[in-house]
């Protein structure tokens, strides 16, 4: 299909039914300037023009797109070659579409699973490990101030789909919480934490997410000597007794099948399991 051809065509049989650009704009309802256009082949009709224009003329739309005359025999041939063309053009469109796409979802698939890999951990990797618990102290949930040169991973402990390394940071006492991965079943994400609470107290997170159940993570550093055990309750009833490591720090990990608020805050208890009373 040819511009320039199909111009001429258009203004030799306007020019044989006597019509000037304006009366045959004005039949087609569009400006004289389009007409123009068309008649020096700087521009063709449009598909939507077609119809009218080949009615407006006398002649079939084979005729106007191929820019000349057709004896009757040559009509319909040259229909076909239109629509194969047509056909073969729009195949090539969508190929490049349907192949775009593919390359779009295979981008955007690799972006997704590569970001998911470099957030997470195997828990092996000892370095990326403390980088992504350093990350979370200075931008996490736990706190907004930047990592203290007394940064330091004291524990770990793990239960289930779940990990928590106790922190000191800051002179202050803090935890990130891990999840396996949903992805990567060997990895390990963050998924929270808590701020940080003073040396020698306990401190206690909880949280659900979804159906799981409700993880309880006890935690303190830097106990008083005097500290051998302490005891977690829940609503009327006491969860866990259990016994302060050398080091004088506890990092603990339960799982509970309901969800449920704790009754209060972990107790030290002395070697009689007494609650040990902490001046301020």
């Amino acid at each position: 299909m040819h511009a320039e051809n199909i111009g001429a065509l258009i203004a030799q049989i306007r020019k044989e039914k006597g019509l000037t650009q304006k009366d045959l704009a004005e039949k087609l309802h569009i400006s004289d300037k389009t007409v123009s256009k068309w008649e020096t082949g700087r521009g063709a009709p449009d598909i939507s023009n077609l119809e009218a224009l080949s009615e407006t003329l006398g002649i079939s739309v084979s005729e106007l797109l191929a820019g000349k005359r057709l004896p009757p025999e040559q009509a319909l041939e040259h229909s076909n070659k239109v629509l194969v063309k047509a056909m073969r053009r729009f195949r090539k469109i969508w190929l490049i579409f349907l192949l775009a796409g593919i390359g779009l979802l295979v981008i955007s698939t690799a972006v997704f699973f590569g970001y998911h890999y470099c957030t997470t951990t195997d828990g092996a990797n000892t370095e990326k490990t403390e980088m992504l618990v350093a990350d979370f102290a200075q931008n996490g949930m736990a706190t907004q101030e930047r990592c203290g040169a007394d940064f330091t991973i004291c524990q770990m402990q793990e239960i289930e789909n779940y990990r928590a390394y106790l922190f000191r940071n800051n002179g202050e006492y803090q935890i990130c919480i891990f999840r396996r991965d949903r992805i990567f079943s060997s990895r390990w994400e963050v998924l929270g934490g808590t701020g940080g609470i003073d040396s020698g107290t306990l401190g206690s997170y909880h949280t659900q997410t979804m159906s799981d159940p409700v993880l309880i993570v006890v935690f303190g550093g830097d106990l008083p000597p005097k500290a051998t055990h302490y005891c977690v309750r829940t609503q009327g009833e006491i969860l866990s007794v259990a016994p302060i490591d050398a080091n004088q720090q506890v990092l603990d990990m339960y799982l509970q099948p309901d969800s449920f608020d704790l009754g209060s805050p972990p107790i030290l208890l002395d070697e009689n399991f007494c609650r040990l009373e902490i001046n301020p």
